[in-house]
């Protein structure tokens, strides 16, 4: 999201990982409730304040974790996959494709988070009221927490949760995931637009420079609403593409048997970061050839055959002309393909530049 992740857990299959940023909100939750616990008010000695800070802050983590593994469950039993769940600054995000199935299996997905977030804020609600101080703070605090958790997901913009039910619904009325995106994803953008506009006008007037989180709020909001009705138009576009359509022309080759010598003086020096597919009975390809690969052999044995250099095919990225390009393209991040015929003959190439050239010339 922000920065570096890294997992911390796996539950029942799904992998959970934190975001960095999650130290720094982290640290500004702790420093608050330490100093909630030992303000005039309750006069919660020190010691026993650093310890109700950490034990309440690890206790609203657990909470959003909760949210995100009740997204995640509900997902999982509709038969929808989850590749993981992230915590970060602004709370919790769970990696599913409910775009892929229907309004139904969305909503159900979905509501399932803020309905556990009030469960979450009856339950602490209670043990603040079974629980002597200074307990009962801490549990105070998270039952307003969570409710509070609830309610803002419920605002029916994207990509909260309010928004996602929106969609769902509009979805289910006009039967049109494109349409409903659009419309959640606006009001998402107008919401996240009138954040930023309360925060920089609270700063302004009140000088108060933790307002400005409201505008950095409203701002992931808008921005994240603006790139999901982005996405779904590339899914439309995408949706009936193959590879052949966006693939650039096949690169040079090298014959299977010139010598790793020849090689070096007609391909690689000048152009030791590119690889060269390398081909025998005319154009089937039988490997890869780069200056790295060619170099363990070479420098022993200049005059071995470059198919004895090579990197060979199963280390080799490649696809088929005729796969759809909404599948490929996720697996092109930082990497180009080489494009293959159904008989293993090389018909062309294929990066992530390939795909938004053809994609401009598609809008």
């Amino acid at each position: 999201m922000f920065g570096r992740t890294w997992r911390v857990a796996r539950i029942g299959g799904i992998d959970v990982r934190i975001d960095s940023s999650l130290i720094i909100v982290a640290a500004l939750i702790g420093f608050s409730e330490y100093t909630n616990y030992t303000d005039f008010a309750n006069h919660v000695q020190h010691g026993t304040a650093v310890w109700l800070a950490v034990a309440g802050t690890a206790l609203f983590f657990l909470s959003i974790l909760l949210h995100e593994l009740a997204h995640a469950g509900m997902a999982t039993a509709r038969g929808l996959p989850v590749s993981g769940i992230t915590l970060y600054m602004l709370g919790g995000a769970t990696s599913v494709a409910l775009e892929d199935k229907g309004p139904a299996d969305e909503f159900l997905t979905t509501v399932v988070g803020p309905g556990t977030s009030f469960a979450l804020a009856g339950v602490f609600y209670l043990l603040s009221h079974s629980l002597h101080r200074p307990l009962s703070i801490v549990f105070a605090d998270l039952a307003f927490v969570n409710l509070f958790l609830a309610v803002f997901n419920l605002i029916p913009g994207f990509p909260l949760d309010g928004g996602r039910l929106l969609r769902a619904i509009v979805w289910r009325v006009t039967g049109n995931i494109e349409r409903a995106t659009q419309i959640a994803g606006t009001v998402g953008m107008v919401f996240g637009a009138g954040l930023v506009a309360f925060g920089i006008w609270a700063t302004l007037t009140t000088g108060w420079i933790f307002s400005l989180w409201s505008a950095f709020i409203g701002w992931f909001l808008f921005s994240t609403a603006r790139t999901s009705i982005r996405q779904i138009r590339l899914r439309r576009v995408l949706a009936d593409a193959v590879v052949r359509e966006a693939m650039a022309a096949p690169p040079r080759t090298v014959p299977a048997d010139m010598t790793l010598i020849s090689a070096l003086d007609d391909y690689l020096r000048g152009n030791e970061g590119q690889g060269f597919p390398v081909v025998e009975d005319g154009d089937r390809v039988i490997g890869v050839l780069t200056m790295a690969s060619a170099s363990e052999v070479g420098q022993d044995e200049p005059f071995r055959p470059v198919r004895d250099a090579m990197v060979p095919m199963p280390d080799v990225m490649t696809v088929r002309a005729e796969e759809p390009l909404k599948e490929v393209l996720p697996q092109l991040t930082g990497r180009a393909a080489l494009v293959l015929s159904d008989d293993g003959r090389l018909v062309g190439a294929i990066q992530p530049a390939d795909v938004h050239r053809w994609l401009a010339a598609n809008r």
